[in-house]
Order: C-alpha cells, then sequence, then structure tokens
C-alpha cells in the first residue's frame, strides 16, 4: 500500500466529531488555565493525551502515517487522534495560519478523513480552527495533467512527466507540495545529485547563492501548488532569468486536480 499506518482508523460524522471535540476542548481549556501559555508544544501535547487517556478515551499519539512509491518512503507524525477517527494538531504559536490549516489537511487526505481541529495553546486564551473537507481518497486520483506548453526535448523532461503520472496515480492529488517535491528529486537522482547552488546576480554584481533543483546548469525544476494568480506568479519566476545563468524552467504546479507542466524559457 502507498500510504500506511499501524493504528485502526475510522471516519466519524461531524455529530460524532464534535461529541469527542467537547471533551477534548474542556481539557485544553483547563491545561492552559492550569499550566499558562508559554510552554513548548510538546508539553501541552504530553498532557492532553494523559488526561485523554485517563478518561478512558482511546488516544493515538504521535502516530506515524509512511507514504511509498517504488524505492521512496517518506514519514510524518500526527499529534493526537482521539477514539476511531478524531484528529487534533496541537500548536504553541502567536496565532493559528493557513500554512496549519495545509497540515491538517494533508493528514485528514492520508487517513481518508473529513473532520479535524487545530488547538493553540499560547494564546491569550485557547483558540482553535475546525478544519473538514468532503474531498474522498476517490476524489484526490481523479487528475488531469495539463501539458500543452511543456516540451520534452531531453530524458528528465520525458522522466518528470512518466515520474509525475505514477505518482498521481498512486498517491492522488492534494497533499503536501513537499511530498511530491522531494519524490521527483529523489527520481531525477536524488538531493545529492540535483540540489545545488544556484548563483544570483543583480546589477552585475553577485549578490549570494540559493539552493536550487537543477537538471542541468542552465536548467531548473520548479514545483508550485498556485490556484490563483498563476500569471503573477509566472511572471516572478522569469525574473529568475534576468539574475541567474538559467535558459530554461520545467514548472509543474498543483492547482487542485489539475497539474500543470510548463516549460519557461529565456
Amino acid at each position: 500500500m502507498p500510504i500506511e499506518h499501524d493504528f485502526p482508523v475510522t471516519g466519524l460524522s461531524q455529530d460524532e466529531f464534535h461529541a469527542i471535540d467537547r471533551v477534548v476542548m474542556h481539557h485544553a481549556f483547563d491545561i492552559q488555565n492550569e499550566l499558562g501559555r508559554f510552554y513548548d508544544e510538546e508539553i501541552y501535547h504530553n498532557e492532553l493525551a494523559f488526561r485523554l487517556k485517563e478518561q478512558g478515551l482511546s488516544v493515538v499519539s504521535e502516530g506515524m502515517i509512511k507514504v511509498r512509491h517504488q524505492d521512496f518512503t517518506k514519514h510524518y507524525y500526527l499529534d493526537v487522534l482521539v477514539g476511531p477517527g478524531a484528529l487534533y494538531e496541537l500548536k504553541a504559536v502567536d496565532a493559528l495560519a493557513g500554512v496549519h490549516e495545509k497540515q491538517l489537511l494533508h493528514y485528514l487526505f492520508l487517513l481518508g478523513l473529513h473532520h479535524g481541529k487545530l488547538i493553540n495553546f499560547s494564546s491569550s486564551s485557547v483558540t482553535s480552527r475546525f478544519v473538514s473537507t468532503q474531498m474522498t481518497n476517490a476524489n484526490r486520483r481523479h487528475f488531469r495533467l495539463v501539458d500543452p506548453l511543456f516540451e520534452r526535448i531531453g530524458s528528465d523532461d520525458k522522466l518528470i512527466f512518466e515520474i509525475l503520472q505514477a505518482l498521481l496515480a498512486d498517491w492522488g492529488v492534494c497533499l503536501d507540495i513537499s511530498l511530491y517535491e522531494d519524490a521527483l528529486v529523489h527520481f531525477l537522482g536524488g538531493a545529492e545529485k540535483r540540489i545545488r547552488p544556484l548563483d544570483i546576480s543583480f546589477g552585475g554584481r553577485f549578490i549570494g547563492s540559493q539552493q536550487a533543483c537543477l537538471l542541468k546548469e542552465d536548467a531548473s525544476l520548479h514545483v508550485s501548488a498556485i490556484s490563483k494568480n498563476s500569471t503573477g506568479y509566472q511572471k516572478y519566476l522569469e525574473r529568475l532569468f534576468c539574475h541567474t545563468c538559467l535558459k530554461r524552467i520545467l514548472w509543474v504546479n498543483f492547482n487542485r486536480n489539475e497539474v500543470e507542466l510548463i516549460t519557461l524559457k529565456k
């Protein structure tokens, strides 16, 4: 199986989730009232899991999810799964943000669940965000590769297309973008071969370098998940041609159920 975990998971209705959630949030508020709000995430995590188990609820803490494709493997560790399918990600940050919601959605998709919650212990009072999705594993495997602007002029180009087809057939779409990027780099020869410094210049001056996935000295791979204003995003990508040695960028953009492959040229 491409996605594996060693703990049982059962999808919950929204009402079933909220029944568990009332218990979880009661403990979350008690914990912050008693401990305060200036501890690391691990402290709140450990205490919440302890109290829920004391109450007789089943709790999976730091449950590992393994995502595989051929010889590529990546591990993820969810925070707390309460009961058969109530998923929680715990934070100790100034404020919850979109990146936290994307992380929780990623875990929901991997487990085939529809409801989860973010809890932040570091705000002046405990804050939370209910995250819900109607996306199913079957829906995530309905994808379309859009490639009219993709040039297959080298072996790497053809390989990237083949790898994407295989990954999407195995995993579907909508997962964390770094998963697809890491897998692409792996099957292109690995980070040691492909991730190299790219020199940046401005006004004829060298101003530094940054890591990039280089297919050749003058060609790079760029992976993104842009669903709005992709034209504006493309303009910024093309600025790389003015300040680096790049002459070609193979751009893979995950746009919900469409995966766009575009060749940008200097």
